[in-house]
């Protein structure tokens, strides 16, 4: 079988997002969830996959972007200085964050917000059940959480020391779970009002597509 044949008969499950915004959670999720389909990870689109095409199924995930910056400044180990705010800002630029609004009203994408789904299983099974069209049986939902819950996550992170250090099979990263534990809101203790404000004022079309700006 041909590649493009194969693409059609079995097209991919896309996961796409920004950086730390839960994708490496809904990642492992979706491959125990629809294992005989390909499930793609990446924080940038590439172009063919910007036009609307209901062959692939793409699964988004989106967070308040004070929390996924302040996330991130503490995977590197990093002080929250201006500067360090600045960089990471544009990091996420790079990586998927206005992509996001190219694509998040296509017919075949999904987009799930990480206040909704990160605590709550309940919700990301059925999130995915109606996304997909499937049944998640109770085996299925049991294995998740057993081995991509928070605790499970963070006891592995902890193992990974450095964030430069990971599993190739799970993805999860050294560092891949912060001293605030994935808390939502975390990020407006952890960096100054300045900073908050600019990053809302980076991403006002984001916050308002995704109703962060009430936060």
């Amino acid at each position: 079988m041909n590649i493009i044949k194969k693409y059609f008969i079995n097209p991919p499950i896309i996961q796409f997002s920004p950086p730390r915004t839960g994708s490496t959670l809904l990642w492992n999720v979706l491959r125990q969830v629809a294992p005989q389909r390909r499930i793609l990870k990446t924080h940038s689109l590439k172009a063919k996959y910007l036009k609307e095409s209901n062959k692939v199924k793409i699964i988004i995930s989106v967070r308040d972007p004070v929390d996924s910056i302040s996330s991130s400044i503490q995977r590197y180990s990093q002080v929250p200085t201006d500067d360090v705010v600045v960089e990471h800002i544009k990091r996420f630029e790079r990586y998927g964050i206005w992509q996001v609004l190219e694509v998040k009203d296509y017919s075949n994408v999904t987009t799930l917000r990480y206040e909704d789904f990160a605590f709550d299983w309940a919700y990301l099974f059925e999130s995915l059940e109606t996304s997909l069209g499937c049944i998640i049986n109770q085996d299925v939902r049991r294995m998740c959480l057993s081995n991509y819950g928070l605790e499970r996550v963070a006891q592995k992170a902890k193992r990974l020391g450095d964030f430069r250090n990971f599993d190739t099979k799970d993805q999860i990263h050294g560092k891949h779970i912060s001293n605030f534990k994935g808390r939502v809101g975390h990020g407006h203790e952890n960096l100054s009002p300045e900073q908050i404000d600019l990053i809302n004022e980076s991403f006002r079309p984001y916050l308002e597509a995704f109703g962060y700006l009430d936060l």
